[in-house]
């Protein structure tokens, strides 16, 4: 488990909880993620957890990016993938569906992404250094 902050490219701002935006401060709280590495039978999968709230980030059934408090089905796991010196998040459960943001900071729709491909930009982040040390969630 790491501590890292996420920014967003496209709505130049880190990705927050309370509420679920990309518009956070660089020092907010709110955007401390805990990322949560596994290894499967299908390869490498990536948990998103708010440190502030300890909710995971997660796709509901009709792709809307929610913070939900338990993991079940697999629905909030990623695929990291490097694309150059950024970082996208497949959803580990569809092919396609990807983790974004708009350019005003709302979380992207999925299944819209597919469809969308004008929106590759705003699922591309940066992982930056936290302030938080790692023993204060282990």
């Amino acid at each position: 488990m790491t501590a890292r902050k996420l920014y967003n490219l496209c709505s130049d701002g880190h990705v927050q909880c309370a509420p679920l935006s990309s518009n956070a401060p660089k020092d907010s709280p709110n955007g401390v993620l805990i990322f949560e590495t596994m290894l499967k039978e299908e390869g490498l999968r990536t948990r998103i957890k708010f440190h502030h709230t300890n909710k995971y980030l997660c796709f509901s059934k009709n792709g809307t990016l929610v913070e939900r408090p338990h993991v079940r089905d697999g629905r909030c796991e990623f695929i990291e993938k490097q694309v150059g010196n950024y970082f996208q998040y497949e959803y580990a459960v569809l092919d396609g569906w990807m983790l974004g943001f708009s350019r005003s900071g709302n979380p992207t729709n999925g299944l819209k992404y597919i469809h969308e491909k004008h929106l590759d930009g705003c699922t591309k982040f940066l992982k930056l250094d936290s302030n938080v040390s790692e023993e204060t969630f282990q």
